[in-house]
């Protein structure tokens, strides 16, 4: 039995271990790192990219955008398979933004479900994230 609780006890050690890291990421310097996201956005062509970058950059909810052109998008629309050439945003923010940005996008975006989708950034050059921190609300 005492063997056991060793095991279990090490077990939850281990667990609340990497639950704190993950939680508590530092950087080099020993402050709390705040979470960062880059994200992609389709439109269905270069104007609306840029209406919604400017609109984006303008309001704060992103640091930078990239305007990535002729990009040919596969997907199921209302049963049928579609195929177009769109144009992609790709953005660079505080994962705290996101949400924000999210509506902002649906409230200028011409389609009826607008492609907003992130990814969590974990490693990366602090000097950059320091960047987006400054030129973010």
């Amino acid at each position: 039995m005492r063997e056991w609780v060793i095991v279990a006890a090490s077990i939850f050690a281990s667990v609340v271990s990497v639950f704190v890291f993950h939680q508590f990421q530092k950087t080099t310097d020993g402050h709390k790192r705040k979470k960062y996201s880059a994200g992609w956005i389709t439109t269905p062509d270069h104007e609306t990219a840029a209406k919604i970058l400017k609109s984006l950059l303008q309001e704060k909810l992103i640091a930078c955008g990239n305007i990535v052109p002729n990009i040919e998008s596969h997907y199921t629309w209302q049963g049928n398979q579609e195929k177009d050439v769109e144009v992609m945003l790709m953005i660079k923010t505080k994962s705290s933004l996101i949400p924000e940005v999210t509506q902002h996008v649906k409230s200028i975006h011409p389609f009826l479900v607008p492609e907003v989708i992130t990814v969590e950034l974990n490693e990366g050059n602090e000097e950059y994230y320091k960047w987006i921190d400054k030129n973010t609300k």
